[in-house]
């Protein structure tokens, strides 16, 4: 058991690391598109979806909705797909779907 715990220590680690590379990414790409951000409620939490990593997208909702639960008034979940990226930079995203 302490081998597992020693892993998913790592991966919240490397996701960690990872949903906050996005979160800065997405806010440098929301700039230039005002129609992705119109779509996105206030107060809203964002969840980032990457379609070649399953277990980072399991990660990513699971911590959103924990955050959320802790929340006195609950925020919409924001589930975003990135689409396309090159280094350091998104290219292409859309809103998978929000959840009230």
């Amino acid at each position: 058991m302490r081998g597992k715990a020693k892993i998913d220590e790592f991966s919240n680690l490397v996701y960690s690391d990872l949903s906050k590379k996005l979160l800065g990414y997405f806010s440098d790409y929301i700039v230039n598109h005002a129609r992705l951000a119109s779509q996105i409620p206030p107060d809203s939490l964002i969840v980032f979806s990457l379609r070649d990593n399953q277990e980072f997208n399991k990660w990513e909702l699971e911590k959103a909705k924990k955050v959320r639960a802790r929340m006195k008034e609950k925020s919409p979940l924001v589930i975003v797909s990135i689409e396309r990226m090159k280094a350091g930079s998104i290219e292409r995203a859309k809103i998978q779907s929000i959840m009230e």
